[in-house]
């Protein structure tokens, strides 16, 4: 597992300018900001992951609203080519944000009309937008810092505003109408650092590996954590459990569980048993996080775990960090 900071390459992150993600991103690049260069979707990311970039910055988790489902979907897919180094927690207070009136004065809650934001946003401040902005129509935007810029944009008076960051506001010539408006003081997200996958070739070269190992070195020090995700036969009773079972004989710490619906489409045989069955012909996919203290060696426990399901991939392992 190598360092984050060990080359000098471009470094994507979800923006524009200003979003959490971008701060996420400063902090733990901090001596790179001329590296990071704005993508405006969580799917952009990744296609650039998988061609342009090597390495990228994403949103995986917030403490009130949960996963990010593009991130998960996005590593259902395409964990054979990227993986994960490294993860950062960085605090999230939203304000409520709009362009000041031609008087220079601070529109009032009650004059705000429309309201952007990421989806995320929502969750995080339901109950604000529940008891103060209930007659406010809300707009998804592809990032806070995007809802920003979108408020800018338009006329003062015009009943707009945006959920984002403080920075977000003074950078695009906001004034916050309401300063705090998570539902919690201790709102936070988590932000995953994730690198494209490399084999060396045969001539030397460097080139996009398209398959995942379980080769995961143990190191010693650091807790380390690992996500990784698969399939159980939805027909076969305790498949599920006795999979799981496999982390508690290894001695290994499950920290988060997932479940997606199941981006590859099933076979002909497995709709057909559904159909015969009496139900839709899609299934799950399963993502794990788990930790191991430093020196142990996970990789018994992964292919053990291998032979239990079906389309086991590793997205990633690495140090802690917190």
């Amino acid at each position: 597992m190598s360092d984050i900071n060990d080359n000098n390459d471009p470094v994507a992150y979800l923006g524009p300018e200003a979003s959490y993600t971008h701060q996420a991103a400063l902090s733990l690049f901090p001596t790179r900001p001329n590296t990071l260069q704005p993508l405006p979707s969580i799917p952009s990311l990744f296609t650039a992951l998988t061609s342009t970039h090597t390495t990228a910055v994403v949103p995986l988790e917030n403490s009130s609203n949960g996963s990010v489902l593009p991130t998960l979907d996005a590593l259902a897919v395409l964990s054979p080519q990227v993986t994960i180094v490294g993860d950062t927690y960085l605090p999230v207070q939203h304000a409520l944000l709009a362009r000041p009136l031609a008087d220079g004065s601070t529109p009032a809650v009650g004059d705000v009309k429309r309201v952007y934001s990421h989806p995320q946003a929502w969750g995080q401040c339901t109950l604000f937008l529940e008891g103060k902005l209930g007659h406010a129509t809300r707009v998804d935007t592809d990032s806070t810092s995007a809802a920003a810029r979108k408020v800018a944009e338009a006329d003062p008076g015009s009943g707009v505003a945006a959920l984002a960051s403080g920075l977000a506001g003074a950078m695009y010539g906001l004034v916050p109408v309401e300063r705090k408006c998570a539902d919690r003081g201790d709102n936070e997200t988590r932000f995953l650092v994730l690198r494209r996958r490399r084999r060396t070739g045969h001539a030397g070269t460097t080139t996009t590996t398209t398959t995942t190992t379980t080769a995961i070195p143990a190191e010693g020090g650091a807790t380390k954590k690992t996500l990784l995700h698969f399939r159980v036969s939805p027909h076969v009773p305790g498949a599920l459990a006795d999979a799981l079972a496999v982390f508690k004989r290894y001695g290994l710490s499950l920290t988060s569980f997932y479940t997606r619906p199941d981006p590859e489409p099933p076979t002909r045989t497995e709709t057909q048993t559904e159909a015969e069955r009496g139900r839709g012909g899609w299934r799950y996919i399963f993502f794990v996080e788990f930790e191991a203290p430093g020196g142990v060696d996970i990789g018994p426990a992964v292919e053990e775990l291998r032979g239990k399901t079906t389309g086991l991939r590793v997205c990633g392992s690495w140090k802690r960090s917190s």
